[in-house]
């Protein structure tokens, strides 16, 4: 706890989840939630009806202010489906990474040994066709995908509908009426941020003169329609990052699952 006066008390928290650093300064008086995000049963007005909607067996009573009871159960419901395999992916050009290649399970572009993968910044497309069975496709079930861990940002598509985007946790999407029973083809595209590039640069010899933080002038191949001397992809007017610092964790790492949830009508 740190305060400079009785008016600015904070707490300064500094946690790690999966190996990923997060630090949040709490002002007094103000709560944060530490606890992870899990699926939920929740009530809805759904075509003018009151609708219990649950990812989970069980039985739920609702009093109405006239006094009428509504009882709902569920006594079975699929279980979720893991999405698991190798992964097309396919990286923006012009940028360091392949334009094409395969991840056998997911992981952070920050721990490939491929280091055009550990040090890009940009957008990677990953897509995969997987099989929805038709149980799991039926009137009074929604399916919602779960992507696990991202970094930073998705876009989510699903037999060519765009779905939406996802920024902040928990990666939770609703698949609506894209999905089909049988083969479907799933894309991701996940954008991170650009300090891995730029720490990746760093490795890689100068393209030009520079001072203690700022360049001493304007590179020729800055000025002049020329290629860089270097393998250098990225250029800035001040070093915001040294060759030792950590890279962050980039991209699509699950786990995924497609989760089903229940619709039961109450209304009646």
């Amino acid at each position: 706890m740190t305060s400079k006066n009785k008016e600015n008390k904070k707490l300064r928290l500094v946690y790690s989840v999966a190996g990923e650093m997060f630090e949040w300064e709490i002002p007094e008086g103000k709560t944060v939630n530490l606890a992870q995000h899990n699926p939920e049963p929740k009530l809805a007005i759904k075509n003018g009806k009151l609708t219990w909607i649950t990812p989970q067996t069980g039985t739920i009573e609702c009093i109405m202010v006239s006094g009428d009871i509504k009882k709902g159960c569920v006594k079975s419901i699929p279980q979720p489906l893991k999405i698991e395999g190798a992964w097309d992916v396919s990286f923006l050009p012009n940028l360091g990474a392949p334009s094409q290649t395969k991840f056998k399970e997911l992981y952070s572009w920050s721990e490939s040994s491929d280091e055009d993968i550990r040090y890009f910044s940009g957008t990677a497309t990953y897509r995969k066709q997987i099989y929805i069975p038709k149980e799991y496709v039926q009137s009074e079930i929604s399916l919602e995908m779960d992507l696990g861990r991202i970094c930073v940002i998705a876009e989510v598509i699903v037999n060519g509908k765009e779905l939406g985007i996802l920024w902040r946790t928990p990666f939770h999407i609703d698949l609506g009426d894209a999905v089909r029973a049988g083969e479907n083809d799933i894309q991701i595209r996940v954008t991170n941020l650009w300090p891995n590039r730029l720490i990746g640069d760093t490795h890689y010899p100068e393209d030009c003169e520079w001072g203690d933080w700022l360049p001493k002038s304007w590179p020729d191949w800055l000025e002049k329609p020329e290629k860089r001397s270097s393998k250098r992809i990225t250029f800035t007017t001040w070093k915001h990052w040294r060759a030792d610092d950590p890279l962050q964790p980039s991209g699509l790492m699950g786990p995924i699952l497609i989760r089903p949830y229940m619709h039961v009508d109450l209304s009646q």
